[in-house]
């Protein structure tokens, strides 16, 4: 039982361990590893309108305290509403705890308070604890949400319980005076719990929730894990010294046993030559020297029978000795085998979950090793997509480089670029719709340029042929006036 419960709180304490290294970049995972998908998974579902009312919780990460002294003692007055999740309705509740189901494990799956969200505290100065030395736990708390101030006042009336630090000054307060007015009950700072006429000792001694050095509680945690590994590995050294004792003990019985067969069929043997020799018959005498001598042999068979009697009694009673002790020593044998089943069933039950949880280890590994695969091929599709657009991005880079080939470095952003481009398409779409097609405006161009230049060079042929024929009338001219003088 002992080693059973020591598993227990190892476990325990290592999971708490879990929980703590993981909240040093996620202070929601102390309240649970699930607790930041299950409100990332409560925010969706209210951006897709199926709550009312945003549900609020944990309550734990809603609150902040302004003494850190006094955080076991809060945690030790709140224990499990820390974890509670607030509706507004019973709808909403509905939909919280479908997806509770979804995201939560089993067995850990928070309470739901429903409760009408108002937007102030209750007024609740009539029936507060009011002391001047001592906060109530209401006011030793920053709540900024009053939702969450109305719930803990409607679950746990946290207006009338006051908080002492100091462990006999709470008895002073609560037990040996009068307790003030309206206070039900107190917490001192070691988390124990006091009424005006009875006391309850608080089984933590560490605040875990809502404590704000992560690092001192991770060292106090794995101190505690170091000290109960080694408790426990001195039980199991012990549980192993006991069997190895108890094979030994099953050994020497089954010995005992042995000898006390052979003992046994031994007596049954010399009893049964006994009543032979006693029930012989005396045959007629033929011969008296023969008669007698066969007399003296058997008087001194008888002699050496009694005497094998003697010694056999004595080996009898040395067996008999030794089967009393064995059977002592097999009684107690029976009660360690007993105590060590009693010990070993809890064990057993504990194997038995450990050998589940590694089944479900080795289910969540196969799991994830399978969408390790998924997303090394997702990776290796990016990959392949990359290279595909690195070539598109070169291929228009070439493109580019043969409108402008020098590459212009640009200040404005991707998106206004689009915006322009879009712009400037929507211009020569409208440009094409007024003076026609891109393609074909282009193409007439083309005609037009050929005709253009063939038109062109023509006149620069007839250009030529003039000049030649003018040359050729001025030369006549010349002759004509030549000859005509």
């Amino acid at each position: 039982m002992q080693e059973r419960e020591l598993k227990r709180r190892l476990d325990r304490y290592k999971h708490q361990l879990k929980e703590l290294s993981d909240s040093k970049t996620d202070r929601l995972k102390r309240f649970g590893h699930y607790m930041p998908t299950l409100l990332t998974a409560i925010d969706d579902a209210y951006k897709m309108g199926r709550f009312r009312k945003k549900p609020v919780g944990p309550l734990g990460a809603c609150i902040r305290l302004k003494n850190p002294e006094l955080a076991l003692a809060v945690e030790s007055c709140l224990k499990g509403l820390l974890f509670a999740f607030c509706c507004d309705n019973h709808q909403d509740e509905r939909m919280l705890q479908n997806i509770m189901s979804r995201e939560c494990p089993k067995g850990r799956r928070p309470q739901i308070i429903v409760n009408e969200f108002r937007n102030e505290v209750y007024n609740v100065g009539q029936r507060a604890a009011v002391h001047p030395n001592y906060p109530s736990v209401l006011t030793a708390l920053e709540i900024e949400n009053p939702v969450v101030a109305n719930c803990l006042i409607d679950m746990r009336g946290v207006e009338t319980i006051l908080l002492i630090k100091n462990a006999e000054e709470a008895r002073e307060v609560m037990q040996v005076r009068a307790p003030p007015r309206n206070c039900r009950e107190a917490f001192n700072g070691s988390g124990d719990q006091l009424f005006s006429n009875r006391y309850y000792s608080s089984d933590k001694d560490r605040a875990m929730l809502l404590s704000r050095d992560v690092e001192i509680e991770i060292s106090h945690l794995e101190q505690e894990i170091r000290n109960l590994s080694n408790h426990l590995s001195t039980f199991q050294q012990r549980l192993h010294s006991v069997e190895k004792e108890l094979k030994e003990n099953e050994n020497f019985l089954r010995l005992y046993h042995n000898t006390k067969k052979q003992i046994q069929v031994e007596i049954r043997s010399l009893q049964a030559r006994i009543n032979d020799l006693e029930n012989v018959e005396e045959q007629p005498s033929i011969d008296i020297a023969t008669l007698e001598g066969e007399a003296e042999d058997i008087r001194s068979r008888i002699v050496q029978v009694k005497y094998e009697m003697e010694q056999a009694k004595e080996t009898l009673e040395n067996l008999a000795s030794l089967r009393r002790n064995a059977e002592k020593e097999y009684e107690e044998i029976k009660l360690k085998i007993s105590s060590v089943s009693e010990g070993a069933e809890p064990v057993k039950e504990e194997l038995q979950k450990i050998d589940q949880e590694v089944e479900n280890c080795k289910r969540h590994k196969k799991h994830y090793e399978t969408k390790l695969m998924e997303h090394l091929g997702s990776i290796q599709k990016r990959k392949h997509e990359l290279s595909t657009k690195e070539k598109d991005l070169e291929l228009k880079i070439s493109q580019a480089k043969c409108v402008y080939p020098e590459q212009i470095e640009v200040t404005r952003t991707a998106r206004s670029l689009d915006t322009e481009i879009n712009r400037l398409r929507e211009k020569i779409n409208s440009e094409e719709d007024l003076h026609g097609n891109r393609e074909e405006i282009i193409k007439q161009y083309h005609n037009a340029k050929e005709r253009y230049q063939d038109v062109e060079s023509k006149v620069k042929s007839l250009k030529r042929f003039v000049k030649l024929l003018e040359e050729i009338m001025a030369q006549r001219y010349k002759s004509y006036q030549q000859f005509r003088r």
